[in-house]
């Protein structure tokens, strides 16, 4: 996988902190936010990912969507 090869990933967040780190995804990465169950998805590339890890104060996790 190359760093700008797009990807699916998910992001988890502490419990009542989706609406809050929806807008926060979309203003580091320039991708918007999607709803899931357990917190947010975004497609973009890892190095969209790797931006999020850096500057987000509300993720916790951002996972790569392997299969």
């Amino acid at each position: 996988m190359s760093i700008t090869e797009p990807a699916t990933f998910w992001v988890t967040c502490p419990q009542g902190f989706h609406r809050l780190l929806k807008p926060e995804i979309t203003q580091i990465t320039g991708q918007p936010a999607l709803d899931w169950s357990r917190g947010l998805a975004f497609e973009g590339s890892l190095a969209d990912a790797y931006r999020l890890c850096l500057w987000s104060r509300l993720a916790n996790r951002v996972h790569l969507a392997l299969g």
